[in-house]
């Protein structure tokens, strides 16, 4: 045996691994691309619903500047948690759970533009500060409803752009975890 006779031999012994290994690899994909195709017309379906959210980053904005949202903003999110409690057990990624605690935080935004937006019982409303104090204690949950929108965006901006393993997906969500959530303090 001669060195070309070890080197073909070896050659030959790496491509039918690497053949081998593609081929399992097409039948993996060929078998999950009916799934695959369905989750990503959920995803886009999800993204969608999520880009139309652009009233909530106005507020965001407004409340920055000491105005109180519309009522717009209000209906826009219930609409969107209506729509994420009915399709959260569709989703592979981001996870049942991950999206709960986008619903969560939508629900907490929700709360406090209900209470921002409540008339008041006593003189407080002829104070002249008073929507900025509602301001104040609106913002912290406007801006946790639009950051973790936002995280839901990103994932699936990424998931689109690149095809990638369930394990990269889940780290892309990894804000949404109930471990990686901080309370609110107001």
């Amino acid at each position: 045996m001669n060195i070309f006779t070890v080197i073909s031999t070896v050659f030959g012994l790496v491509m039918t691994a690497f053949g081998i290994w593609r081929t399992i690899r097409a039948n993996h994909i060929a078998k999950s691309a009916h799934f695959d195709e369905g989750q990503a017309a959920l995803r886009m379906e999800l993204r969608a619903r999520l880009n139309s959210q652009f009233r909530l980053v106005r507020a965001v904005d407004n409340v920055n500047r000491g105005l109180l949202p519309g009522s717009p903003v209000e209906a826009d999110l219930d609409e969107l948690r209506t729509y994420l409690n009915a399709k959260k057990h569709r989703f592979m990624m981001p996870t049942r759970q991950q999206i709960e605690v986008v619903i969560k935080s939508i629900g907490g935004a929700l709360a406090a533009l209900a209470v921002a937006h409540h008339p008041p019982r006593n003189d407080a409303a002829f104070i002249p500060h008073v929507d900025e104090i509602k301001c104040n204690v609106l913002r912290p949950w406007l801006e946790k409803a639009r950051a973790d929108i936002n995280v839901v965006l990103d994932g699936l901006a990424a998931i689109e752009r690149q095809p990638m393993s369930v394990r990269r997906q889940i780290k892309l969500f990894a804000a949404l975890n109930l471990e990686s959530q901080t309370p609110i303090k107001v």
